[in-house]
């Protein structure tokens, strides 16, 4: 319907359904791809699942900007027209293939079974980390948030000095930075095991977000932004990473748990791209980009309370 009604009335329920969508289908994807996994093969897994949907967040974005360049430079219509014709071709190509029986890799029995990976692990520790994901989580998505809704308000340098409004073109190719950043991210996750149960690296990697954010207050040039774009993709991804392997080790109550991941992604960015618009509404776009700081400090602060209280226990529970 957008692209023949293109209007408010139609992108709002079209927005509600396709993110409605999402939440059904996300968390009984990932149950069901990992259910009974060890560690190892859970977190190749999860790492493919990441890099088919940051891959998927890479080429659209940049085939729809495309797409309307080529749209208007070819005098067929309204440049909005073109990203649509490409989403409506892939969606009945993607229904079509789904009928059509494919095969994939699957970890080996041994791996899938296997429970030596956190042998030492108790489902306490793995709960208290789950916890702690799902805070930097909904830190990660409030930054795309932010990123994915408000990009378009930046204003940059002109070469006489002045400012002016980014262009969709060049927003077209941030918004992909924002996904190859996700997609970097999970790659190395899926290779890596020092993030793991890693209270120190959740810290620094959100600490990460205070200098991103001081780019888009201070600098209104373009380039400059493919640096902080590609930090808020690495956090959101970090987040979502850990908080689903957390969720997913934890048995029978792992669809309820990672059903809570996957609403911490909406209710993140939801939260983003709301706080970023009324900050940009009242004082200007660059100040929208200052809301990501204000939420680090928030999500930090809880996090330090929550590891403080499991230290606590773990130590009166040695001493008993």
């Amino acid at each position: 319907p957008l692209f023949f009604l293109p209007t408010i009335w139609w992108a709002v329920p079209f927005c509600f359904f396709y993110h409605f969508a999402n939440a059904l289908f996300y968390p009984s994807l990932q149950i069901w791809m990992t259910e009974g996994f060890g560690r190892k093969a859970l977190q190749k897994v999860m790492g493919t699942y990441g890099i088919a949907w940051t891959s998927g967040f890479i080429v659209g974005p940049l085939l729809g900007g495309i797409a309307g360049q080529y749209w208007v430079l070819n005098q067929w219509g309204a440049k909005f027209e073109g990203p649509y014709v490409v989403s409506l071709i892939v969606a009945i190509g993607v229904f079509i293939a789904i009928w059509i029986p494919y095969k994939h890799y699957v970890p080996d029995e041994a791996s899938i079974k296997s429970k030596d990976d956190f042998s030492k692990t108790t489902p306490e520790e793995f709960k208290n980390y789950m916890q702690l994901g799902w805070m930097t989580n909904t830190l990660g998505n409030f930054c795309a948030g932010v990123i994915r809704f408000l990009i378009p308000v930046l204003l940059i340098s002109a070469p006489d000095d002045s400012l002016k409004l980014i262009t969709m073109e060049q927003s077209s190719y941030l918004l992909p930075f924002l996904s190859f950043s996700l997609l970097i991210t999970v790659v190395v996750m899926r290779y890596t095991n020092a993030w793991v149960l890693n209270f120190k690296t959740i810290v620094i990697v959100q600490l990460m977000v205070l200098p991103a954010c001081l780019v888009f207050l201070f600098s209104h040039q373009y380039l400059l932004y493919f640096i902080p774009v590609f930090i808020f993709g690495m956090v959101n991804a970090y987040g979502f990473y850990t908080g689903a392997v957390y969720s997913l080790q934890l048995g029978e109550k792992g669809l309820k748990y990672i059903t809570i991941n996957e609403f911490l992604v909406g209710l993140g960015a939801f939260l983003g791209s709301l706080a970023g618009g009324i900050i940009a509404n009242y004082f200007g776009s660059e100040w929208a980009f200052a809301s990501p700081m204000i939420m680090m400090v928030l999500m930090i602060a809880l996090q330090y309370r929550l590891k403080y209280l499991i230290d606590r226990n773990h130590r009166l529970h040695t001493l008993k």
